[in-house]
């Protein structure tokens, strides 16, 4: 998904191609850092509650994407979903041997 986003963002909004990898690394940066925390949150509440929230979650936002238009919008919808990415990244490890 990282490696679309800059093309999506240079093609949808016209950007110049320096702006996307910033956008991309910030946004995959925020996927790593939450990876720990989905990690001690499936430790402290269980790796199949976080899961069935965090997808439920995912299908919603993924969902929203249809109606937004503005560059923002998208930005703040694809960090929620990239902070979620590393929350279930984070919580299925727990059901890994």
């Amino acid at each position: 998904m990282s490696s679309y986003m800059s093309i999506y963002f240079h093609n949808q909004f016209a950007l110049n191609p320096i702006e996307p990898a910033d956008i991309v690394s910030l946004l995959a940066l925020a996927g790593s850092v939450s990876r720990p925390v989905g990690g001690w949150l499936a430790d402290r509440i269980g790796a199949s509650r976080i899961l069935q929230v965090v997808f439920g979650l995912l299908f919603i936002s993924t969902i929203s994407m249809l109606w937004f238009q503005s560059r923002r919008a998208v930005e703040a919808d694809l960090l929620l979903i990239m902070i979620l990415f590393g929350l279930d990244n984070g919580a299925l490890f727990q059901f890994l041997p």
